[in-house]
């Protein structure tokens, strides 16, 4: 809401890769590389940027967009992708992936409270102009409801498993092999791991982007 509302400024490249957290457990929001100031106005813009798996129909579409509104798609995926734990649109092909997110059609229903699913999908609005407004997500009861949620039961222990293929890509951005098996079997939370684990999870085919 600050950078739409009171700034007036877009992101453009928002994804988990670009949120941080602080000693106390702050949110921070990094890599402003694609930021622009719109003003009060919402200018169209012209340039295509972005992360494909983040990325709003409009711009799969290349046409003008308003910044504000493909960051709510983008915010959407990340919504979903941290709910479900997977991406609402995956394809090895960027054509394929394409077509999947300009039919606004995730591969698998979300499963989450009806509060959340109102909000995912009304930020998962195919047409930009029909999308809730950065307003109306700030202001949506997902975010606001002051009802007690649940504990969030620990799903146990698991294991990072040991890939030598992620550990040879790492190794070829310049981080030691016996560096990430150190971190990786021993269960650290640090940016080499954090580097392993996106890499691990990332679909086949896309170009590797960490860097330890």
């Amino acid at each position: 809401c600050y950078c739409h509302v009171t700034m007036h400024v877009v992101h453009r490249d928002l994804k988990l890769d670009n949120l941080l957290l602080d000693g106390d457990d702050n949110v921070l929001l990094a890599d402003f590389g694609f930021a622009e100031y719109v003003g009060p106005a919402s200018k169209k813009l012209k340039l295509l940027c972005g992360s494909p798996h983040y990325s709003a129909p409009e711009i799969f579409a290349q046409q003008e967009y308003v910044g504000s509104q493909a960051d709510i798609w983008s915010l959407g995926v990340l919504l979903y992708t941290m709910l479900a734990g997977r991406f609402p649109f995956q394809s090895n092909s960027m054509e394929a992936l394409g077509k999947k997110v300009m039919r606004g059609r995730p591969d698998k229903p979300l499963s989450a409270s009806d509060a959340a699913l109102d909000l995912v999908s009304g930020m998962l609005v195919v047409r930009g102009d029909q999308r809730l407004t950065t307003e109306q997500v700030c202001a949506h009861r997902w975010l606001t409801s002051s009802a007690k949620l649940p504990p969030v039961e620990a799903a146990g222990e698991s294991e990072t498993p040991w890939d030598e293929a992620v550990a040879a890509r790492l190794q070829e951005m310049g981080c030691p092999v016996e560096l990430i098996k150190h971190h990786v079997t021993h269960d650290s939370r640090n940016h080499v791991t954090a580097a392993y684990e996106i890499l691990l999870r990332q679909p086949a085919g896309q170009p590797a982007t960490p860097s330890a």
